[in-house]
């Protein structure tokens, strides 16, 4: 059993915090009431995905 507070978004919230800031263009706030989360931590989910991708310039 993990140790910690429980996540607030599921790894499927995640995909859709993300589809809707990127795809939808959303506003950050906007995606956190729609989610009922801070955006705080719609922030995190958002630089959780900006980790996992490759800089172009590199």
């Amino acid at each position: 059993m993990p140790a910690g507070r429980p996540r607030a978004l599921t790894e499927e919230q995640i995909d859709q915090v993300q589809k809707l800031y990127f795809e939808e263009c959303l506003p950050v706030r906007v995606i956190a009431d729609a989610m009922a989360v801070s955006h705080m931590t719609v922030w995190r989910a958002l630089c959780k995905e900006e980790d996992g991708l490759e800089r172009e310039d590199t």
